[in-house]
């Protein structure tokens, strides 16, 4: 969370511990959409998502202290959409008023703006859905307007094409995402992070064969290149030297091992 005074002090104290040791970070700001079930919510009301239709699937429930399915979301109004915009610039902006260096944007993994993009999810008739323009267009306009809040030096998204987490299908995955790289000036952005087709487990995988999705995105990726899934220290290495990708994302090996950094350095597992 990033929307009050308790949050940017609570998080101003870690990011200044982190600037202390030489570290620099990014929050990752986001919007679970549909991804909900009552029982995880301080307020009565629905969640909304692009289109009232729900995720297949499950998620832990704090009250009944198990898993339940998730109940089909309410769909927003086409005047609301602006206001979620503006959620994520105030927590683009509170997010460096806390010390960071500025946000990623998460637009991956099955989550509200991913839900905007894909086919599945999104069956809308206004300007935020039905042709490809349209899904992308939400994205668009919150890459832009918290770029306009903080600089898109300071602005950075995560995508993951063709991939499948929280029952997020899109019927074609890369034309979506080439398309949504295409309307932003990624050149100017701090970074695009891309999460693997293949990433937790090839089941996840509906783009195709994932050793081409980084080849297909990176003509379209005019600025600072990450890319995430199941990376290890000989595959970044190759994925750098055949100019790829400019930066490797590690996630579980560091969760793991807190001395991932040191670890590569120096050859141990």
């Amino acid at each position: 969370g990033q929307s009050g005074q308790d949050q940017i002090k609570a998080w101003s104290d870690i990011t200044a511990a982190v600037k202390a040791k030489g570290g620099r970070m990014f929050m990752q700001i986001m919007h679970v959409g549909r991804i909900w079930h009552p029982d995880n919510r301080a307020i009565s009301e629905p969640a909304v998502a692009p289109s009232a239709i729900a995720a297949a699937g499950d998620m832990f429930s704090d009250k009944a202290f198990g898993m339940v399915a998730m109940p089909p979301p309410r769909a927003l109004e086409t005047s609301e959409v602006p206001g979620v915009i503006d959620e994520f610039v105030v927590a683009a902006k509170n997010a460096l008023r806390a010390g960071f260096e500025g946000v990623e944007i998460h637009a991956a993994n099955g989550y509200l703006l991913n839900q905007f993009l894909a086919t599945n999810s999104n069956q809308r008739t206004d300007m935020y859905g039905g042709s490809l323009a349209g899904r992308i267009r939400a994205v668009v306009e919150t890459v832009e307007a918290v770029s306009e809040a903080i600089g898109a030096d300071r602005t950075a998204m995560r995508i993951s094409p063709g991939h499948m987490f929280n029952d997020l299908v899109d019927e074609k995955p890369l034309e979506t995402h080439v398309a949504l790289l295409d309307a932003l000036r990624t050149e100017d952005m701090a970074y695009v992070h891309v999460m693997m087709a293949n990433a937790f487990a090839d089941a996840f995988n509906n783009f195709g064969d994932a050793d081409t999705l980084l080849p297909s995105l990176r003509p379209h990726i005019k600025g600072n290149f990450l890319a995430a899934g199941q990376l290890d220290l000989a595959g970044a290495e190759k994925l750098l030297e055949n100019g790829l990708i400019d930066f490797p994302v590690f996630g579980r090996p560091f969760i793991a091992n807190p001395d991932l950094v040191t670890r590569l350095k120096e050859g141990k597992p």
